[in-house]
């Protein structure tokens, strides 16, 4: 018994196969920076509440506070908005070198140096990461987002 296999138009497979290649590497990194401006979005958003101000948090007894602590917020690591400083030091960037798309959210240290003691806390103060925890609360969100761009550039493809 024999299974023979025929190649017709290889060429025009060959050229199909890299454009393939092209759209489905733009299409990728089209993705990432769609996934990548949602998650920045998202993180500056908890990280700049502006419902209470610091006098309001003080009257409160200083809710994040580790003597007592009593989030006025569900969830607890979400973050009151004062100077705007820690909303502007949440930085997105994007690149791409050859074969390898990345993206990044990333806390500025150099722009807000306290923004460290927010996420990981002090011994006065509370612990609220706002950026993993966001993440972690919308993690489904941001893969269906990247697949959603995937899957209308290969809708444009077809047409």
């Amino acid at each position: 018994m024999a299974v023979r296999l025929q190649f017709i138009n290889r060429d025009k497979v060959l050229k199909d196969i890299v454009v393939c290649e092209a759209r489905l590497a733009a299409a990728g990194a089209d993705a990432v920076e769609e996934v990548i401006g949602m998650v920045h979005h998202d993180i500056r958003k908890n990280a700049s509440l502006t419902d209470h101000s610091l006098r309001d948090l003080a009257e409160m007894g200083h809710p994040y506070a580790t003597r007592a602590p009593n989030p006025p917020h569900s969830p607890p690591w979400l973050v009151h908005r004062q100077s705007g400083k820690l909303y502007n030091a949440i930085t997105k960037k994007t690149s791409s070198l050859q074969s390898i798309i990345r993206g990044e959210v990333a806390l500025n240290v150099a722009l807000a140096p306290y923004g460290i003691f927010v996420i990981f806390g002090t011994r006065k103060m509370i612990k609220r990461d706002f950026m993993g925890e966001t993440i972690k609360e919308n993690i489904d969100f941001y893969v269906d987002g990247f697949m959603d761009v995937l899957r209308m550039a290969t809708v444009k493809w077809e047409k």
